[in-house]
């Protein structure tokens, strides 16, 4: 009789091996979190990494239809610009035309350019010393500022370098200077007798050269 309620006893009892049914429900519960969290995740980063809408996307700047042309580029051998308006130095009218037959050297300067200050009275010597040898024209720019002289006016300038020369004004739309293609100055243009580009030099440069330019235009000629 001991021996059968023994036996009834061990039947009963779980086997050893087998995790309470609490610790089950903890351990799903865990996992279920766990992908559910790596779910959102990639959800998240994702969204992150979405194309801009169109409204966030930056758009091209136009420039606006009233801009002005870039200067042209006059290429060796081609002909000179038209170059016709008022000498401000001598009181007449200039035409370019009027040149043919020999070298011409034309000059750009600016008004408030330091580098054409210190150029333009030894091409003002050059044109003196020349005679009937090359012709000469200068194109100046600028307008009457608030600066101390002479780069408070074209006007001021021209007294300073002591221009003697045909004088011409660039036009505050810079009309002249696009259509030689001068982006800044000094600037100088060495024609030939048929007012043919030879050359362009930029920036200050010694007077011997420019010298040197005109002579061997005219030894080709």
């Amino acid at each position: 009789m001991p021996t059968e309620t023994l036996q009834s006893d061990a039947q009963e009892s779980p086997p050893l091996n087998e995790p309470p049914k609490s610790n089950r429900n903890i351990f799903l519960f865990v996992v279920i979190a766990a992908v559910a969290g790596v779910i959102v995740l990639g959800i998240v980063l994702s969204s992150g990494r979405s194309e801009p809408t169109s409204a966030a996307r930056p758009t091209a700047v136009t420039a606006p239809s009233n801009a002005a042309p870039p200067p042209k580029v006059l290429p060796k051998g081609s002909p000179a610009p038209p170059l016709a308006g008022p000498d401000v130095v001598n009181g007449q009218d200039f035409n370019l035309e009027s040149y043919k037959g020999k070298p011409t050297l034309v000059a750009f300067w600016s008004s408030t350019c330091s580098h054409c200050l210190t150029s333009m009275p030894g091409i003002e010597q050059l044109y003196k010393q020349s005679g009937s040898k090359y012709n000469f024209v200068s194109v100046g720019s600028g307008q009457k500022i608030n600066a101390p002289p002479p780069y408070d006016s074209p006007e001021a300038f021209i007294k300073h370098a002591g221009l003697t020369m045909p004088t011409l004004l660039n036009g505050p739309d810079n009309q002249i200077g696009s259509e030689w293609g001068v982006r800044s100055s000094p600037n100088f243009f060495i024609l030939d007798k048929d007012l043919k580009v030879v050359e362009k030099v930029e920036g200050a440069v010694p007077l011997s050269i420019l010298q040197s330019k005109l002579q061997a235009v005219a030894a080709a000629s």
